[in-house]
């Protein structure tokens, strides 16, 4: 297992474990730049390990990484919804990669 931080774009895994977490994360249809230019404002700050289960991110669904920049969120995509999720929640979501 790995966390999913560590995939490269266009990589798929299978998540098999989700630490004990707070998270940040948005939708696609939240991902409108904010007044500073970032396409990633963090308005999403502190929501619960069961609310991102909630999202689809649970132990045994297929995540696809579609954006992996450095100093940026990840942009995935699973279950045809995209979101984009920390570097810290990523680096607690260990995965096996296909």
């Amino acid at each position: 297992m790995i966390p999913l931080a560590l995939l490269n774009e266009g990589e798929k895994a299978i998540i098999k474990k989700i630490n004990n977490l707070e998270v940040d994360f948005l939708t696609s249809e939240e991902m409108n730049p904010c007044e500073g230019g970032c396409l990633f404002c963090k308005k999403n700050k502190g929501q619960t390990e069961a609310h991102v289960k909630n999202f689809g991110l649970k132990v045994g669904q297929v995540i696809e990484v579609k954006l992996n920049q450095p100093d940026h969120p990840l942009l995935v995509s699973l279950e045809n919804t995209q979101i984009a999720i920390s570097r810290g929640l990523a680096m607690k979501i260990l995965v096996n990669k296909f």
